[in-house]
């Protein structure tokens, strides 16, 4: 249990060290132009059909309650991406989030850091990479979702890819026969509108099922706006609420983790969808949070610790 738990829980670790895909003094998400290989053959400039952003207002992070009760947990790392989509933080520890809530007893002592930081030996860090770099996740026999460097030739024409969402900003766009490719530029940053564009991508995926098509949606890392479009479907056309559409798509793919601006924007498209929100937001020491990132690092912690007592 101990070992499978830690490998779970290190994807997070992973998510918010400063590391390359093979371990090199570089950024865990290279830029654009590290990519010599598949895009040098398989991608060229845009050519096809390409959204452009509105612009993203300043919105100040509300100030979390005096009254907290703590939990521990690792940040979005979405939260200081760069203008070329790429999320890297040079912090190795986790973040100790508080959630606010009313409590009558004298406030607790300050939660020191997590304990439950796994060593990450190279042969899992390869793994994880794999993961995050090179599989494509099939999240329904029509829609896939991965990072922009699992796109290859061989790989679409294998799975017989017939439309592509490509939400980033410099990605060039998949050059393929027989392939439609829609440009979402959208950074991958908490006060981006990636939600003007949930029933456009939505209805793509549709239609382009109902005419036997298969869409792959990806970003740089297929982590948090590609995951966030495809959740997005999920509530729209198999009418999944948002928490189950979230939990569906992290079984299928577990490394992903929309940002905090992404989940505020998912939870008013379930609410304009069904009339109710099943997840909601909460204040932290680091600002807003969805409280299902906070229930899901609880339960890691305490399958931590029964391990521990085996």
């Amino acid at each position: 249990m101990s070992a499978d738990m830690n490998f779970i829980r290190s994807h997070h670790l992973l998510l918010s060290q400063t590391s390359s895909p093979y371990f090199t003094e570089q950024p865990l998400i290279p830029s654009v132009t590290d990519y010599t290989s598949p895009f040098s053959k398989d991608y060229h400039s845009s050519e096809f059909s390409t959204l452009s952003p509105l612009p993203s207002p300043s919105q100040p992070s509300p100030k979390p309650s005096s009254s907290t009760r703590s939990s521990t947990f690792f940040p979005s790392h979405s939260s200081t991406s760069s203008a070329r989509g790429c999320a890297t933080s040079t912090s190795s520890t986790a973040t100790t989030y508080s959630r606010s809530t009313t409590v009558d007893k004298k406030p607790e002592a300050e939660p020191k850091q997590s304990r439950f930081l796994p060593v990450i030996s190279k042969e899992k860090r390869a793994e994880m990479n794999i993961v995050i770099f090179n599989q494509i996740a099939e999240i329904t026999q029509y829609l896939y979702l991965c990072a922009a460097a699992a796109v290859s030739r061989e790989k679409v024409r294998s799975l017989q890819i017939t439309h592509i969402i490509n939400c980033t900003l410099d990605v060039p766009n998949f050059k393929g026969e027989n392939v439609a490719c829609v440009n979402i530029q959208v950074d991958d940053s908490s006060r981006a509108h990636l939600g003007i564009y949930f029933d456009r991508c939505a209805d793509m995926i549709r239609q382009a099922s109902l005419k036997n098509g298969k869409v792959l949606v990806h970003c740089v890392a297929g982590v948090s706006r590609s995951a966030s479009l495809c959740i997005a479907y999920l509530m729209k056309y198999e009418r999944m609420s948002l928490l189950q559409a979230y939990k569906f798509v992290k079984r299928k793919r577990y490394v992903i983790h929309p940002n905090v601006g992404f989940w505020q924007q998912l939870i008013e498209y379930e609410k304009r969808i069904f009339g109710r929100a099943t997840v909601k937001m909460v204040y932290s020491n680091v600002g807003m949070v969805p409280e299902v990132y906070i229930d899901e690092e609880n339960e890691l912690l305490r399958l931590q610790q029964n391990s521990r007592h085996r």
